[in-house]
């Protein structure tokens, strides 16, 4: 498997958007998501959107967006998760702020081709790509940096049979026993 990004292969992105839109029906209700629609961003930062190859067949995307972290003014996380670190990527790119971290959006694998690490391999793009384009940081807009052991979903809980329930939002919670995946913290790459 290999990545591309928009920037290098615009020709990817309809392939890219047609991989599926999970929580689209929640996105839909979202004033920032329907704001920063997958398209809008390939559109506006092409080369942080990544498409993972598996030869020449798309098999999953992973977005995320530039933003200035830390600042004088931005010392803690975004109040408001994803919401608040697009708002911060939109006001850094109106206002001409360099970027110094990224904020991982979105990862969406092929529905025939999920749990084979493949979201894996595209967190580690956006990692890599956070080191090549200079910002320095790449993570998610999450406040999990101070608690990485803490499971990320409160209601995350032990169904009537003994199986551990997963995270509506992050099916990740139930390969990690409830504690976020690094992807889902904010860290400094190496």
């Amino acid at each position: 498997m290999h990545i591309q990004n928009l920037s290098a292969r615009p020709d990817l992105l309809e392939p890219a958007l047609r991989l599926g839109d999970i929580g689209s029906e929640f996105m839909q209700h979202d004033p920032v998501a329907i704001l920063t629609r997958a398209r809008r961003l390939a559109e506006r930062w092409p080369e942080f959107f990544l498409v993972v190859l598996d030869g020449d067949v798309p098999v999953a995307r992973a977005v995320s967006v530039p933003l200035a972290f830390p600042t004088p003014e931005r010392e803690h996380l975004p109040d408001h998760g994803w919401d608040g670190a697009i708002i911060w990527a939109v006001e850094d790119a109106l206002d001409g702020r360099a970027p110094t971290a990224l904020s991982a959006l979105d990862v969406q694998v092929a529905a025939d081709r999920r749990g084979a690490g493949i979201a894996a391999v595209a967190l580690n793009g956006l990692r890599e790509q956070a080191r090549a384009s200079g910002p320095g940081q790449a993570g998610g807009p999450t406040a999990r940096r101070a608690r990485p052991a803490t499971p990320c979903c409160p209601w995350r809980s032990t169904s009537p049979g003994g199986v551990r329930t997963a995270c509506p939002r992050t099916r990740g919670c139930a390969r990690t026993n409830g504690s976020a995946p690094a992807s889902s913290r904010w860290r400094r790459s190496p």
